[in-house]
Protein backbone atom coordinates (compact mmCIF):
# COMPACT_ATOMS: atom_id res chain seq x y z
CA UNK A 1 0.00 0.00 0.00
CA UNK A 2 1.43 3.39 -0.94
CA UNK A 3 1.07 6.53 1.15
CA UNK A 4 -1.70 7.98 -1.02
CA UNK A 5 -3.75 4.80 -0.58
CA UNK A 6 -3.19 5.01 3.17
CA UNK A 7 -4.72 8.50 3.22
CA UNK A 8 -7.82 7.56 1.24
CA UNK A 9 -10.57 5.10 1.93
CA UNK A 10 -11.44 2.25 -0.45
CA UNK A 11 -14.40 4.14 -1.92
CA UNK A 12 -12.23 7.16 -2.72
CA UNK A 13 -9.55 4.98 -4.32
CA UNK A 14 -12.08 3.41 -6.69
CA UNK A 15 -13.95 6.64 -7.43
CA UNK A 16 -12.61 8.37 -10.56
CA UNK A 17 -13.57 11.77 -9.13
CA UNK A 18 -10.99 11.41 -6.32
CA UNK A 19 -7.20 11.55 -6.59
CA UNK A 20 -7.44 12.88 -10.14
CA UNK A 21 -4.68 15.44 -9.79
CA UNK A 22 -2.42 12.90 -8.10
CA UNK A 23 -2.92 10.38 -10.91
CA UNK A 24 -2.21 12.96 -13.62
CA UNK A 25 0.89 14.27 -11.85
CA UNK A 26 2.10 10.69 -11.34
CA UNK A 27 1.90 10.11 -15.11
CA UNK A 28 3.85 13.29 -15.84
CA UNK A 29 6.45 12.85 -13.07
CA UNK A 30 7.15 9.09 -12.91
CA UNK A 31 10.59 9.49 -11.26
CA UNK A 32 9.16 10.60 -7.91
CA UNK A 33 8.05 8.16 -5.23
CA UNK A 34 4.54 8.14 -3.81
CA UNK A 35 5.43 10.12 -0.68
CA UNK A 36 7.11 12.86 -2.72
CA UNK A 37 4.22 13.00 -5.18
CA UNK A 38 1.62 13.20 -2.42
CA UNK A 39 3.42 16.19 -0.88
CA UNK A 40 3.98 17.88 -4.26
CA UNK A 41 0.32 17.47 -5.22
CA UNK A 42 -0.95 18.63 -1.84
CA UNK A 43 1.16 21.79 -1.70
CA UNK A 44 0.65 22.78 -5.34
CA UNK A 45 -3.10 22.12 -5.05
CA UNK A 46 -3.31 24.41 -2.02
CA UNK A 47 -1.57 27.08 -4.09
CA UNK A 48 -4.03 26.63 -6.92
CA UNK A 49 -6.96 26.56 -4.49
CA UNK A 50 -6.06 30.06 -3.26
CA UNK A 51 -5.46 31.41 -6.75
CA UNK A 52 -8.83 30.03 -7.89
CA UNK A 53 -10.76 31.26 -4.84
CA UNK A 54 -12.08 34.18 -6.90
CA UNK A 55 -12.85 31.79 -9.80
CA UNK A 56 -10.06 33.25 -11.91
CA UNK A 57 -6.39 32.34 -12.05
CA UNK A 58 -4.54 35.15 -13.78
CA UNK A 59 -1.17 34.83 -15.50
CA UNK A 60 0.63 36.59 -12.61
CA UNK A 61 -0.75 34.04 -10.15
CA UNK A 62 0.32 31.16 -12.38
CA UNK A 63 3.83 32.62 -12.66
CA UNK A 64 4.04 33.03 -8.87
CA UNK A 65 2.80 29.48 -8.31
CA UNK A 66 5.41 28.18 -10.75
CA UNK A 67 8.15 30.15 -8.97
CA UNK A 68 6.94 28.82 -5.62
CA UNK A 69 6.95 25.21 -6.84
CA UNK A 70 10.47 25.78 -8.17
CA UNK A 71 11.58 26.95 -4.69
CA UNK A 72 9.69 24.33 -2.68
CA UNK A 73 10.75 21.29 -4.70
CA UNK A 74 13.79 22.43 -6.67
CA UNK A 75 12.00 21.61 -9.92
CA UNK A 76 13.30 23.01 -13.18
CA UNK A 77 11.30 25.94 -14.52
CA UNK A 78 9.78 23.66 -17.18
CA UNK A 79 8.78 21.05 -14.60
CA UNK A 80 7.28 23.76 -12.38
CA UNK A 81 5.28 25.18 -15.23
CA UNK A 82 4.07 21.74 -16.32
CA UNK A 83 2.97 20.89 -12.76
CA UNK A 84 1.10 24.16 -12.33
CA UNK A 85 -0.68 23.75 -15.67
CA UNK A 86 -1.90 20.30 -14.57
CA UNK A 87 -2.93 21.42 -11.12
CA UNK A 88 -4.74 24.53 -12.39
CA UNK A 89 -6.63 22.45 -14.95
CA UNK A 90 -7.87 19.99 -12.35
CA UNK A 91 -8.53 22.62 -9.69
CA UNK A 92 -11.05 24.20 -12.03
CA UNK A 93 -12.64 20.86 -12.88
CA UNK A 94 -12.79 19.43 -9.36
CA UNK A 95 -13.71 22.67 -7.54
CA UNK A 96 -12.48 21.58 -4.12
CA UNK A 97 -13.67 17.99 -4.07
CA UNK A 98 -10.21 16.74 -3.01
CA UNK A 99 -9.26 19.51 -0.55
CA UNK A 100 -9.63 17.28 2.51
CA UNK A 101 -7.05 14.87 1.06
CA UNK A 102 -4.46 17.63 0.68
CA UNK A 103 -4.94 18.98 4.20
CA UNK A 104 -4.67 15.48 5.63
CA UNK A 105 -1.46 14.82 3.69
CA UNK A 106 0.12 18.11 4.75
CA UNK A 107 -0.77 17.60 8.40
CA UNK A 108 1.10 14.30 8.25
CA UNK A 109 4.11 15.43 6.23
CA UNK A 110 4.84 19.08 7.10
CA UNK A 111 6.37 20.44 10.26
CA UNK A 112 4.81 23.52 11.86
CA UNK A 113 7.48 25.85 10.39
CA UNK A 114 6.83 24.35 6.94
CA UNK A 115 3.09 24.94 7.35
CA UNK A 116 3.78 28.57 8.26
CA UNK A 117 6.06 28.84 5.22
CA UNK A 118 3.16 27.50 3.14
CA UNK A 119 0.83 30.18 4.56
CA UNK A 120 3.34 32.86 3.57
CA UNK A 121 3.56 31.32 0.11
CA UNK A 122 -0.23 31.30 -0.23
CA UNK A 123 -0.44 34.97 0.68
CA UNK A 124 2.34 35.78 -1.80
CA UNK A 125 0.38 34.00 -4.54
CA UNK A 126 -2.80 35.86 -3.60
CA UNK A 127 -0.88 39.16 -3.72
CA UNK A 128 0.82 38.44 -7.02
CA UNK A 129 -1.98 40.15 -8.96
CA UNK A 130 -1.51 43.24 -6.76
CA UNK A 131 -4.60 42.60 -4.64
CA UNK A 132 -5.51 40.06 -1.97
CA UNK A 133 -9.30 39.82 -2.10
CA UNK A 134 -11.47 39.00 0.88
CA UNK A 135 -12.36 35.72 -0.83
CA UNK A 136 -8.65 34.79 -1.04
CA UNK A 137 -8.12 35.82 2.59
CA UNK A 138 -11.03 33.59 3.64
CA UNK A 139 -9.70 30.65 1.63
CA UNK A 140 -6.28 31.01 3.27
CA UNK A 141 -7.96 31.21 6.68
CA UNK A 142 -9.82 27.96 5.91
CA UNK A 143 -6.51 26.36 4.96
CA UNK A 144 -4.98 27.69 8.19
CA UNK A 145 -7.60 25.88 10.26
CA UNK A 146 -7.30 22.71 8.14
CA UNK A 147 -3.54 22.74 8.79
CA UNK A 148 -4.23 23.07 12.53
CA UNK A 149 -2.52 26.46 12.76
CA UNK A 150 -3.63 29.34 14.97
CA UNK A 151 -5.30 32.60 14.10
CA UNK A 152 -2.15 34.35 15.35
CA UNK A 153 -0.05 32.45 12.76
CA UNK A 154 -2.61 33.37 10.09
CA UNK A 155 -2.45 37.06 11.03
CA UNK A 156 1.36 37.03 11.03
CA UNK A 157 1.38 35.58 7.51
CA UNK A 158 -1.29 38.05 6.41
CA UNK A 159 0.86 40.94 7.62
CA UNK A 160 3.43 40.08 4.92
CA UNK A 161 0.98 41.33 2.26
CA UNK A 162 -0.62 44.20 4.15
CA UNK A 163 -0.14 46.64 1.26
CA UNK A 164 -2.09 44.33 -1.08
CA UNK A 165 -5.19 43.71 1.04
CA UNK A 166 -8.22 44.79 -1.02
CA UNK A 167 -10.20 45.47 2.16
CA UNK A 168 -7.73 48.23 3.10
CA UNK A 169 -7.63 49.92 -0.31
CA UNK A 170 -9.76 52.90 -1.23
Amino acid sequence: MNLWQFFTNKEEQNNPNFNTIYQEVQKSFPDYDDDQLARIVAISSMMSRVAYADLDICKKEQVKMSESVHKWFEFSKDESQKLIELVVKYTKVLSGIENHLYARELNQSLSKPEKIKLLNTLFAIAASDDSVTTIEENEIYNITTELLLTKKEYVQAKMTVLDFLAALKK
